[in-house]
């Protein structure tokens, strides 16, 4: 059926094809129909080395998005062609959704979970090792010093490799969402990691300026050696062929609702990475349909049972709810004109609350300022605050 190097189509009475022109439809697996996978297969020939094989495949354990990413695949580019005479641009078309190997194995959130953990236990393995034979003078000695300066006091040693590991490897994953495209031309960036850091978002501040510190000391320029502690291994997974990151993030798109997959991977991650320390911190996230329903029902007792008709967007004073409700008495020690309504989130992880929250009180404002006349927001003063943490490039 295929023809070998050097072989003409017309010599031999049985017609054969190059091996770029098939496309092969695959129906295999076993049991019952969940577990069976229809593929189509095609040849992928590249200049001096030997051809192989790709594949568009699906099944009965496939989300909703990868179904209908195959779909869209399928409909853009396997069609009868508008000009069969041009058929090099019709090979070029229909061979535009055969991306990946037959041995693709990364393509839902779960096996990334799984390959990012893995490496990440490497790094912190191997920042632990080093950091036992390294000087008071060493880089990451210099670092965790600097750590137990600035943030934690009692920070040991396996503690700041076990943060030097999580950090690197899931700033790299940040890097690599913020610029991948799951659209159905979909590609992944190419990451390198002396400079992965600019690739953060700036809407993560912290995680940039920790990710640019401990790069600093490491690549080409720096004191640490990225090979020896398996960082360059992280880059190599997140860039390369075996790791379908548009399809990753379209399958957990699918399961989590289309909430932000920098935030709510972080639970996956860590139940692989170190089931234990994620129940020591309490990485546990409240679906984003349940918090709004909290937040919700919170405001309405504040509307209905305290008659404070803004409800958690309101600015009433303790004051002038003493003044309301003569059986009110104000609590020792709490400042009659301080804001009676208060958020407190004691054990803010991803801020989920606090968002649902913020975005209750912007739509109540904004109806507020309706109501009055105004088209939008009144203009607010500058902020105080900074907007970046501070620096531990210093050290």
């Amino acid at each position: 059926m295929v023809l070998k190097k050097r072989e003409s189509a017309n010599s031999a009475d049985r017609k054969r094809w190059h091996a770029k022109d098939l496309l092969f439809v695959s129906n295999f697996g076993a049991g019952s129909e969940a577990e069976r996978e229809l593929a189509f297969a095609h040849f992928k020939e590249t200049q001096g080395d030997l051809p192989t094989l790709n594949v568009l495949g699906w099944d009965g354990g496939d989300t909703k998005l990868k179904l209908d990413y195959v779909q869209q695949q399928l409909e853009a580019h396997l069609h009868w062609p508008d000009d069969t005479s041009d058929v090099e641009a019709w090979r070029n078309e229909w061979s535009v959704p055969f991306r990946h190997g037959i041995k693709h194995t990364i393509r839902t959130a779960d096996a990334l979970a799984e390959a990012l953990a893995e490496l990440a236990r490497r790094i912190r393995d191997a920042a632990s090792a080093l950091m036992k034979v390294e000087s008071e003078k060493g880089t990451l000695r210099k670092m965790h010093k600097a750590f137990k300066t600035a943030l934690i006091h009692d920070l040991t040693e396996d503690g700041f490799a076990d943060t030097y590991a999580q950090t690197i490897t899931y700033g790299l994953l940040t890097a690599a969402i913020s610029r991948t495209d799951v659209s159905v031309k979909g590609h992944k960036p190419n990451l390198i990691a002396d400079n992965v850091a600019d690739m953060v978002p700036i809407t993560n501040p912290f995680l940039k300026e920790m990710l640019q510190t401990f790069l600093k000391a490491g690549g080409r320029k720096g004191g640490l050696d990225f090979d020896e502690l398996g960082v360059q291994n992280v880059v190599e997974l997140l860039r390369g062929e075996d790791t379908d990151l548009p399809a990753i993030l379209r399958d957990f798109g699918n399961r989590t609702g289309g909430e932000d997959p920098v935030i709510h991977f972080y639970e996956h991650f860590l139940a692989k990475y170190n089931k234990k320390l994620k129940v020591e911190r309490g990485v546990f996230y409240t679906p984003k349909p349940v918090v709004g329903f909290i937040v919700r029902s919170v405001d309405e007792l504040l509307r209905t049972d305290f008659g404070i008709e803004d409800g958690l967007a309101s600015t009433i004073t303790w004051r002038e709810m003493a003044t309301r409700n003569s059986e009110l008495k104000i609590p020792a020690g709490t400042e009659p004109d301080s804001p009676f309504v208060v958020v407190l989130d004691p054990a803010t992880g991803t801020a989920t609350f606090l968002v649902e929250v913020i975005d209750l009180v912007h739509k109540r404002l904004e109806a507020n300022w309706k109501q009055g006349g105004l088209k939008t927001m009144p203009k607010l003063p500058p902020s105080q605050f900074s907007l970046t943490p501070s620096s531990f490039q210093e050290y």
